[in-house]
């Protein structure tokens, strides 16, 4: 079912009383943004309750900072000390099934212990905090590594390698895990297909990398389609990943070109990564699914792609700044464009269509500038809730600020006594409270572009 996370939002700052149509939400939005099977904090005790696979708790006998993830075949835990003294603490993961074997690595897929659980569905272990690790606990084993050598590592296996160019081009289709071990490698998918139905948990794992590219792959059934851990300079090229999706922790300067993302329930997930690129890219999906979210993201691009059919499209959250975001098309959603605590974001020359909300501006969100987009269609087009209302949806003329297909004639306040094809009037979002205004709306879809 389709979660109402703006509902969600407008509960948890207490301010239902505007909305008494969304009593119905939850209060407990969480660090994520409501993603469900996805816990952030620091403490010594975690739980997910709201997973698709394994709802688990984490307890630690250190205070730690832990991102818990539990996705259908696998557990992510990325965690470190909090107080920065503890080098060490004991784990223990409760709700995991019982007596069952499951695969746990450390920080890449060569470091690999086989664990059971025990009859009570736990495990104890200690796990090093003086640094940050990333822990994986999935039910299958299964990985390829490509390197830098005559063969290309396990390349050879399913594909032909080039040395010169450190290329490894698929000449089959494979049900295994690609972990790439060396920098500037080349995945050549050749229109062949990564298919992780077999209980495989991830296609491309990329760890501390830097120039690697994939391209003309398609890569389907798995928890994450990519991963990404403190790599840069990375791209995605031409690759359709369907059932997937990518995720990306502690990256920079990564590009995600001429894509085509289908059937995910999360799209795209970004934590605390920077300058990433994401262009020409199409994603679509159903109305429990989501699209691009980003946490603590700052400085990308997200343009010329097309967001279609997806409950939420794209979502800037704490701390996500100075992204451009333009040439978009955001078509037919339950939420468009979401900003949480986001600030000097751009946002231009999109087109916003058929969806229940468009643009939202919510929390300390400020700075983010907004104009030259269209609105057309949409149950509601724009709304700024943000603590200060310090955003702007225009510039002053001749710039001009969008076009809402809802405030363009004389009847809805739009006059445009000066024939100039900006109104008159500023478009005031909502009649009863503040919550923001457009100064200077055009009276024509696309009026900036006319001579």
């Amino acid at each position: 079912m389709y979660v109402d996370r703006i509902a969600q939002l407008v509960l948890a700052a207490g301010v239902v009383s505007l909305f008494p149509h969304l009593a119905y939400a939850s209060a407990a939005f969480s660090q994520t943004g409501g993603i469900p099977g996805v816990v952030v904090g620091v403490g010594s005790h975690f739980q997910v309750t709201d997973s698709e696979y394994l709802n688990v708790s984490v307890s630690s006998t250190e205070a730690i900072k832990l991102r818990l993830t539990s996705v259908p075949k696998v557990l992510t835990m990325r965690l470190e000390s909090s107080s920065g003294s503890a080098t060490s603490t004991q784990i223990t993961i409760a709700g995991l099934a019982p007596d069952t074997t499951y695969y746990q690595y450390e920080d890449n897929l060569h470091n690999l212990t086989q664990i059971v659980s025990s009859d009570d569905g736990t495990y104890t272990y200690t796990q090093d905090i003086s640094e940050a690790h990333i822990v994986f606990i999935q039910e299958r084993h299964s990985t390829k590594f490509i390197f830098d050598d005559a063969t290309g590592g396990d390349c050879i296996s399913f594909g032909t390698w080039d040395a010169a160019t450190l290329t490894c081009t698929l000449t089959s289709d494979i049900s295994e895990t690609i972990e790439i071990d060396s920098d500037g490698v080349t995945i050549d998918g050749a229109g062949h297909t990564m298919d992780g139905s077999q209980g495989v948990t991830m296609g491309v794992y990329l760890d501390a990398r830097n120039g690697i590219t994939v391209k003309d792959l398609t890569i389907k059934n798995f928890s994450y389609g990519v991963f990404l851990n403190a790599s840069s300079h990375i791209t995605v090229a031409g690759t359709a990943i369907s059932d997937a999706g990518i995720i990306s922790f502690d990256s920079s300067e990564d590009a995600f070109t001429g894509d085509t993302f289908s059937g995910n329930d999360r799209t795209f997930i970004s934590f605390n990564s920077s300058g990433d690129i994401m262009r020409d890219d199409t994603i679509s999906g159903s109305a429990d699914a989501d699209g691009v979210f980003l946490f603590t993201s700052t400085g990308g691009t997200i343009a010329s792609s097309t967001f279609s059919g997806l409950g939420q499209a794209l979502f800037l959250y704490d701390g996500s700044d100075d992204i451009a975001i333009s040439g978009n098309t955001f078509t037919g959603l339950g939420d468009a464009l979401f900003l949480y605590d986001s600030y000097d974001n751009t946002i231009t020359e999109n087109t916003l269509s058929d969806s229940q909300r468009a643009l939202f501006v919510y929390g300390s969100s400020h700075g983010n500038t907004m104009y030259h987009n269209n609105f057309l269609r949409n149950g509601t087009n724009a709304l700024d809730y943000s603590d200060t209302l310090n955003n702007n949806f225009s510039l002053p003329n001749p710039v001009g600020g969008n076009y809402f297909d809802s405030f363009d004639e004389p009847s809805e306040g739009c006059n445009d006594a000066g024939g100039e094809g900006l109104c008159d009037a500023p478009n005031v979002f909502a009649q009863y409270y503040d919550a923001g205004q457009d100064a200077f709306p055009w009276t024509t879809q696309d009026g900036w572009d006319k001579p």
